[in-house]
């Protein structure tokens, strides 16, 4: 116990005088630390901070984030990527408005029911906000922990994750529980890291096991790896020069870049550059696009998702009736509406150069 509490008292002092300044750390507004939980999965804090200021400038409260419309606030997220927090943050917030009179849930019991919000975001709303002693695991804290305690099961295993849930329970200080959370969180990210970890500056190298036995390099173990699937894609920037017009749609709300909008995009067999091949298609196989005429190849991109890699191959092309793409998933904007819409960052630099 005197070792837990040791480990406790160094970090929360180390995190004191190490911590990285980030706007939300000024707050204590559960909707503030919600959103800015939400935004940093999966992205980094360098590139978050722009997002977190413009969208809380845009949506100030939890009302008025639940009154705008779904198409602001993936707008006000483009760039960002993984859109479906954008939409969850929305759902959320009616749900919120709704059921709790405007105020993100003060229980894990209630907070877990919310839209988009896993154990690891209870975990941080209901610590950092609230004080309260609920664990934020994510994967800074379960590479910190595996390394100090040196667990060498599998770090994506759920009895692991529960282990390690429960260490961090246990040692979660009274009145500084917040701190606690942000301080493991900032440890793993700054100084606890996957590769060139820094062991001479952390507060509790003293206890660590893997550094006792040298195995900062093994640990943590990660049996399962998500398999990424390769995928070839013609995107089209298609054109009526009459009218001055481009070729999008706006995707279902299911699947890979729901209800975001995008470019004319084919699956193709194999990376291609030749127009003959594209059109074979559209002739082939794509009736919605009837009519449309590839006249050159532009040039390529790539983009990786959670699951899957895309090798782009972009064309351009023409359509001078509308009769033929009415009724059809598509429809003409003009040039100058493209910025008022919600792209994913994959067409973005596809748009941009066209």
């Amino acid at each position: 116990m005197i070792e837990k509490e040791q480990i406790v008292i160094d970090l929360l002092k180390w995190f004191k005088q190490n911590k990285r300044w980030m706007p939300w750390r000024e707050t204590k507004n559960p909707y503030y630390i919600w959103i800015s939980e939400i935004m940093l999965q999966q992205t980094r804090v360098e590139t978050v901070i722009d997002y977190y200021t413009r969208f809380i400038e845009r949506f100030p409260t939890i009302e008025d984030l639940a009154a705008a419309t779904e198409e602001d606030v993936l707008k006000s997220w483009e760039g960002l990527g993984y859109y479906s927090r954008g939409r969850n943050l929305h759902k959320a917030a009616k749900v919120i408005l709704e059921k709790h009179q405007g105020i993100v849930p003060s229980t894990y019991k209630e907070i877990i029911k919310i839209p988009g919000i896993g154990p690891y975001t209870a975990g941080a709303v209901l610590s950092i906000a609230y004080n309260q002693p609920v664990p934020a695991i994510d994967g800074n804290v379960m590479r910190v922990y595996s390394r100090l305690y040196n667990i060498s099961k599998d770090i994506m295993a759920k009895e692991t994750v529960e282990e390690v849930r429960q260490r961090v329970e246990v040692m979660m200080p009274d009145g500084y529980c917040g701190d606690f959370s942000e301080a493991l969180m900032e440890l793993g990210a700054t100084i606890c890291t996957p590769k060139n970890y820094k062991c001479e500056a952390c507060p509790i190298r003293d206890y660590c096991r893997a550094k006792e036995q040298n195995l900062q390099e093994q640990l943590p173990v990660r049996i399962i790896k998500t398999k990424v699937t390769q995928h070839n894609k013609a995107v089209l920037w298609i054109e009526d020069k009459i009218h001055n017009q481009i070729l999008v749609k706006k995707n279902k709300d299911s699947g890979l870049l729901a209800g975001m909008w995008v470019l004319p995009t084919l699956d193709l067999e194999k990376k291609s550059k030749a127009v003959e091949d594209v059109q074979q298609v559209i002739d082939e196989k794509t009736d919605s696009l009837k009519g449309v005429t590839i006249e050159e190849y532009v040039g390529e991109s790539k983009h990786v998702f959670t699951h899957q890699k895309w090798q782009i191959s972009i064309f351009r092309g023409v359509c001078t009736n509308h009769e033929d793409l009415r009724d059809t998933e598509f429809q003409w904007v003009s040039k100058g509406q493209l910025k008022d819409l919600a792209f994913p960052t994959v067409y973005i630099k596809i748009i941009s150069v066209s």
